[in-house]
């Protein structure tokens, strides 16, 4: 599947560094971008910095990422659904290395959460200049005979609405500020299926499609 997987990667669209965990060939992936990063948040040296939205940064992954980006100077607003105590802590431990994280409840495949969730950010921290596309819901194992088509929602909810969602609410300000980056994050699972994931497969698949759409489609701008 190729669109040179130009946003398909997460470590080839993020200033990134090391990541600790990832794949060899992700962490070397993303270190060839951490120098253009770099010479973006110079750009605004001594101005407001760069603020990213990571979704699902509670833990795992998304909370990787989160830590990362604002090691390299980006505000970053931590997400997780309402009661998910983790998002605090993990904006609490950003702050006390001395970087820029406030935690931001929200369900972001509601559509009015992500309009309030985005506002929000915007009041606190400045808009949104990255957005990473991280969270992820419950990924239930399951003999295709089982899974019915509310079981393929579940999923297409968290990787093609969320975004869209997400999408329409970043856009117009990144548009008129000439610079975003929007990040997926892909899986493995897309090239080699799992046995009981029929549903999580099929809407990444979906994700990965509506990705590449949106590589050529959207200004350079406004995403890459």
């Amino acid at each position: 599947m190729q669109c040179e997987r130009r946003a398909v990667r997460f470590a080839e669209r993020l200033p990134a560094g090391r990541f600790e965990g990832l794949d060899p060939s992700v962490a070397k992936a993303a270190n060839r971008t951490h120098h253009d990063t770099q010479r973006h948040t110079r750009v605004v040296a001594g101005a407001k910095a760069r603020v990213a939205l990571v979704t699902g940064s509670s833990r795992g992954l998304g909370s990787t990422i989160a830590r990362r980006l604002a090691r390299d100077g980006l505000a970053v607003a931590v997400n997780g659904l309402h009661g998910d105590e983790y998002a605090s802590l993990v904006a609490s431990e950003i702050r006390n290395e001395g970087s820029i994280g406030q935690a931001f409840m929200a369900d972001v495949t509601d559509e009015a959460h992500v309009a309030e969730l985005v506002r929000a950010i915007a009041a606190a921290l400045g808009p949104i200049d990255v957005l990473v596309l991280n969270a992820t819901g419950p990924q239930p194992e399951a003999p295709l005979a089982d899974v019915d088509w509310h079981d393929h929602l579940a999923q297409l909810a968290f990787f093609v609405k969320s975004p869209i969602l997400l999408l329409r609410a970043v856009l117009p300000t990144m548009r008129a500020r000439g610079f975003g980056r929007i990040v997926h994050i892909n899986s493995e699972v897309v090239d080699l299926p799992p046995p009981g994931r029929s549903a999580y497969v099929t809407s990444k698949a979906a994700q990965i499609g509506l990705m590449c759409n949106w590589a050529r489609n959207l200004p350079r701008s406004a995403s890459r």
